[in-house]
């Protein structure tokens, strides 16, 4: 039966991480590790990344050392970055002395800059075109991406910096043989890679757009979402009570806060049966 429950529990991991890292955040560190060492690497990815920095730090050093590298490599570079940085010096480094440089550079990159500024909390995963890339050679790197083509892509120069945004429909027309960067671009705002958020919340620059993060030479670090400002500024967005309705009766079948509470090692046995009750 207990199995069955844990099952159960990983499941609503599963399809409604939101909702089950709420309940995990109000169990002890212990009870969210409990549940977290029987779920695959990016499904805790996903979970730890709901969490506060601390608590996902706290969470993560409980689990077997074997999957933290598999955890990290998960995250997104600023979310990474966060959580390493309440991590022990020692199990930090050896996180991304395990990761490839492909991984581990961006987050130590993001490592490097004040926590809660623009660049520690930039993703670098962006889409980006060279100026001098020829516009047939930009819709085969487009269309050969993985990603969703956003309406706009940032334009660099090969320092890097940023020249301006393409509507990407506009290559469509333009002659095969063209200069990306002859095309019309429009001018982006960008941002200090050392600006505070707090500062950021309202910048009436930022439209709505993911918005260039650069470094002192302004080189492109990578990009701020519109749903980070949005939580900088206080400003999130209001879930369909339909959803919270659901999320809620699922919580409560499961009672997954008390699921943990028993499943943690060491529980004691009228904890849980108070958590249960």
């Amino acid at each position: 039966m207990a199995t069955a429950i844990r099952n159960l529990a990983l499941v609503h991991l599963e399809r409604r991480p939101e909702e089950a890292a709420r309940v995990l955040e109000h169990c002890s560190r212990g009870e969210a590790a409990a549940l977290l060492r029987h779920a695959p690497p990016e499904v805790v990815a996903r979970v730890l990344s709901l969490f506060t920095s601390r608590f996902a730090a706290d969470c993560l050093v409980q689990l077997s050392p074997e999957t933290w590298p598999a955890v990290v490599g998960e995250l997104s570079p600023p979310t990474a970055a966060a959580l390493l940085r309440h991590c022990p010096g020692a199990i930090r480094e050896e996180c991304l002395d395990t990761l490839g440089p492909a991984v581990a550079t961006p987050i130590r990159d993001a490592l490097g800059y004040p926590q809660n500024s623009a660049g520690a909390s930039a993703s670098s995963d962006v889409l980006t075109l060279f100026e001098d890339q020829t516009v047939e050679r930009a819709i085969d790197f487009l269309g050969a991406h993985e990603q969703i083509v956003p309406e706009r892509v940032l334009v660099l120069d090969r320092s890097r910096r940023v020249r301006g945004a393409l509507r990407t429909v506009s290559l469509c027309w333009a002659p095969r043989g063209t200069a990306v960067g002859s095309l019309e671009l429009r001018a982006v705002p960008t941002i200090a890679a050392r600006t505070p958020l707090a500062t950021l919340a309202d910048d009436r620059r930022l439209d709505g757009t993911p918005t260039p993060v650069v470094d002192r030479t302004g080189a492109l670090v990578g990009v701020l979402d519109p749903e980070t400002l949005r939580r900088v500024a206080g400003h999130d967005r209001a879930r369909p009570v339909t959803e919270l309705v659901a999320a809620f009766s699922e919580l409560c079948w499961l009672g997954l806060a008390g699921v943990v509470s028993g499943m943690a090692v060491g529980a004691r046995p009228a904890d849980t049966e108070r958590r249960l009750g």
